[in-house]
């Protein structure tokens, strides 16, 4: 891990307690210093503050990371949250 952000001090994990994962992604993405947001289906994200171009994915157990330019997609793809995202 050692290209890993949160060993940098430019990445953390949040488990948000009462803001939806969903709300709390598009709420990240609307900064701009914020390049690295990653959404997992135990219920956390990641976000973090690389030089690189913005990239957001979402991680399922058992399989890949899936890549996203925008977090409407991802959160489509997203299938515990897309539900509630959609009925807003």
């Amino acid at each position: 891990m050692e290209n890993s952000y949160h060993r940098k001090g430019l990445g953390v994990d949040l488990v948000p307690i009462s803001v939806p994962l969903e709300e709390l992604s598009v709420l990240a993405y609307s900064y701009s210093e914020i390049k690295g947001i990653g959404l997992y289906d135990d219920g956390h994200i990641h976000i973090d503050l690389r030089e690189a171009e913005r990239v957001i994915w979402i991680k399922k157990r058992g399989k890949g990371c899936e890549y996203f330019s925008e977090p409407v997609s991802a959160l489509e793809s997203f299938s515990p949250f897309s539900a509630s995202f959609h009925s807003r």
